[in-house]
Parts: C-alpha cells; structure tokens; sequence
C-alpha cells in the first residue's frame, strides 16, 4: 500500500484541515483532525513515512522524480508557491534547466544518492563549464542557482510524495546570488529616432509594440490584430488621449491577460497599415532583433551628428548601447511611466507582473538626470532678492584749471580727499572750488605783510598771496 499526499488545505467552515492522496492509485481525501496548519503539516509526514513504499528511496530515480515534478508543475497541485500551475514557458524553462542535473548525476540515480557533498561536486564544476553561446565565458552563477531550483523543486514534490524523506534545507540550501539588473533604457528622442530608422514596416510595428506597449517577445511575436481594438480618434474623456486597446493574451502569469492602451505614437504607426490588410500576425518574429535595433539606433544617432557637422564620439554622456534587446524596450517603457509619477502597482498591472517586486527592484530606480533635476525643483522657491546697499558714489576729481596755480601734489591729495568723504560733501565742496575763479588770489591783511630788512622805502615787500578760499 502507497500513500501519496498531494497537498493539504483547510476547510473555510470548520476549520480543520484535510489531505488530498493517491491511494494505490485511487484519490483519497481524509481529515488531519486539527485547526492548527503546524500540526496539520506534522501529521501529513507522519502519514507519508508510515503509509508510503519502504522501497521507493531505492526504487524512484532522479529522472522519473523530474517528470513527475514536470507533469504536476503545471496543475493546480503545484509543487512550488501553490498558487497553481506555472505557464508553459515556465515548464520548458524547468525542462531544460534539468538536463545538466541529469547529466551530472545520471537519469538511473536513485533519489537518497544525492548527498550534499554530490551538490557541492555539482556547483564546482558547472562553475568551470563554459557558456556554449558566449565562447570564452563560464556559466553565470544565475544559470547554476536555477538549476539548484529545479532539484529543489524536484525533491520537495518527492518528498510530498513520500518517495524521498531527506533534509532539504541542508542538501539544497537557498542560493540567491546578487543580481545586478539590466538598466538599459531609451529616452523618448532615441525611441522615436530608432522606429525611423527601421524601414521595415513589421519591424517597425514590432519595436514599437515592445517600447510604446511594454509588451514581452512572445506577446508581440503572438499578437494578431484580432486583438487590437483600434480608433482613428482618440476617445478622450476619462479615456485620455488614447486610441483604443490592446487585448494582451499573455500566459506567464494570471496577469499577463492584461488590456493596454494604446497612446498616439503607437497609434500613428499601427494607423498606416489599411483597415484592409490588418489580419493574422501585426508584427510576427525577428530573430535578429537586438541586431537590428541596436544597429538602427547607431545610424539614427551618427546622422544626427553628421547633420550638426561634428562626429559622435564613443564616450559621449548618452553612448548606444552594446546590445538593445526586447527587455530594454519594455524597460523604456516601464522607466517613462515610473518617471511620469505612475504608481508601481499600476506599471506592475500593465507589465503583466503579478506583484510589483520587480518594479520596486528594477524599474523604480532606473531614471536619468533631468528626471532627477525635475524631482528636486518640485521643492524648489523663488530667491528673495536681498536687500544691499550700493556703495557710495565715488566723487569725481576736480578738474586741473580750479587749480591753475596749486601744485600736483596738493590736487592729488585733494581729490583723494574727495573719495573719502559723503557723495553730498563732496558735491558742495566741489562747487565751492568750481564756482572760485581760476587763478585767483587776494592778499594777506597788513599785520600779515613782511618787508625785507635793511631800509625803507627803497626796500622791496614781498608779498604772500593766500591760496584759493576753496582750500
């Protein structure tokens, strides 16, 4: 007799908690015989080590545990989170993320053969593999961490099972390496100046659905224009300025069926295709898309340059990009949101994510310097023009003919005076000199007259002439 316990789940009414089994192949459902979901789960590994096969730890192999994983990852008895079926992608993803773990431990290995030493064995040397797609690389520490999911994922569902009954935490330990998200992004004039560039009508159409819709590769590659609901006119009212919608039939997430508006510059170029002619695919695939952005954006750029006379150089503040790829452009769409002040919870909904963890992560944090100038003058006042006093007016030096008869140095020393003292002192000191008459000079009072020794009346006097009353 075999017990299988897929999952256990709690009663809305009562409370308790039940178990779904396969019970030598027939479904079973039973009571736990509690409200508590910490014992519930204690005594679901009590039934699965007391019910289950002895000989399954030497019978099931890692290969049949991956099918096993594989066939149910996508019901709603998801091994993972327990929020149902993952998406096919999802799976292929898993599928592939397997074929190396079979490769190092072999398709025939039972499931207690895998110790914690064989995992350390596992890390070290995919870590020495090289990247078949990148010659001269080794494989990303992201691409091992998602194969230890996968085995992870694998001996959980066994362990539900009840075909394996080791310590997961200690075998599989939780890897999280540091992830460094892409921040590649296109400002609004690189955007507009690449779809130029593209001649290509569907390639055209295919950029612009990833960068003015967000759309991911294989919702653009699988859009048809049955989904589009397109006006020549904008809808206006608390529609805004958009054009209709986009039916988004996405499959990755239960949010990935997502409707998005379509804004005039997508409008404009999805208008130039004849009512007539818009059936199948809009766009189709382009294998060779980061080529072709990347190399559209460069010539867009160079001519702009050529056009001003000078020649782009690499290390500009702005450079192209070494790749832009589909997520850029969904990315740039993400970034333009975020900068316009749309909450994160509303960008995660029109990406199709299902929380707005990776919005916070990447998105939120990607944007340029003009949107940070424009942050901070939100807080931004006008300066109070402080109130200076302006410095005196210097006065002006008298003019040389007031003083036809005084010596340089004494001018000198009166118009250095003058720039000393008040602007109005100085004005009515420069008039009492202007208005004197040049040259003129008046005599000494009689007690002030000296005669020169020896006689009189034949003797010269010698007369001082007092100096200009201005003095």
């Amino acid at each position: 007799m075999a017990l299988y316990i897929e999952r256990i789940f709690q009663d809305p009414t009562s409370g308790i908690w039940y178990a779904d089994a396969h019970l030598d192949g027939e479904r079973k459902r039973f009571s736990l015989k509690t409200r508590d979901k910490g014992i519930a789960n204690e005594r679901r590994l009590a039934y699965a080590r007391q019910d289950a096969n002895p000989r399954a730890h030497s019978i099931e192999t890692l290969e049949d545990a991956v099918a096993t994983m594989l066939e149910r990852c996508t019901t709603d008895a998801h091994v993972g989170k327990g929020r149902g079926g993952v998406s096919a992608i999802t799976r292929d993803a898993y599928e592939d993320a397997s074929i190396p773990l079979l490769a190092f431990f072999g398709p025939d290995a039972k499931l207690h053969t895998i110790t914690e030493a064989r995992v350390s064995e596992y890390v070290a040397a995919r870590s020495m593999t090289a990247c078949a797609r990148k010659p001269g690389k080794m494989i990303h520490s992201l691409t091992i961490a998602h194969e230890l999911s996968v085995l992870r994922l694998t001996l959980k569902c066994a362990r539900k099972r009840g075909t394996w009954d080791g310590d997961l935490a200690r075998l599989v330990p939780s890897n999280k390496p540091q992830y460094e998200p892409r921040e590649t992004w296109l400002s609004e004039h690189e955007a507009e100046i690449m779809l130029a560039e593209l001649e290509d009508p569907k390639r055209k159409r295919w950029a612009a659905l990833a960068t003015y819709a967000g759309l991911r590769r294989s919702e653009v590659e699988r859009l048809d224009w049955t989904r589009i609901h397109l006006t020549s006119e904008p809808r206006g009212g608390e529609y805004g300025e958009t054009y209709g919608e986009i039916r988004v039939h996405g499959t990755k997430t239960h949010r990935a069926k997502r409707p998005i508006p379509i804004v005039p510059q997508l409008a404009a170029i999805l208008l130039e295709v004849p009512e007539k002619d818009r059936k199948g695919l809009v766009a189709g695939k382009w294998g060779n898309v980061i080529r072709g952005c990347t190399a559209a954006l460069s010539r867009a750029l160079d001519a702009e340059a050529s056009v001003r006379g000078e020649r782009r150089k690499p290390n500009t503040k702005r450079p192209v990009p070494k790749h832009v790829t589909p997520n850029d452009l969904r990315r740039t769409f993400a970034s333009w949101l975020i900068q316009a002040g749309v909450s994160n919870r509303l960008v995660a909904d029109l990406l199709g994510h299902t929380s707005t963890a990776m919005v916070d992560r990447v998105y939120a944090r990607i944007f340029g310097t003009t949107a940070h100038h424009r942050a901070v003058s939100k807080i931004a006042r006008p300066i109070e023009p402080a109130i200076v006093t302006p410095p005196p007016t210097p006065a002006a030096p008298v003019a040389p003919p007031a003083f036809a008869n005084v010596k340089p140095e004494t001018l000198a020393k009166v118009n250095a005076l003058l720039t000393l003292i008040d602007g109005d002192a100085a004005d009515l000191l420069r008039g009492l000199v202007e208005n004197a008459a040049p040259g003129s000079a008046r005599s000494l009072p009689d007690r002030g007259r000296k005669t020169a020794r020896g006689g009189a009346g034949g003797t010269r006097a010698k007369v001082l002439n007092t100096r200009n009353p201005g003095n």
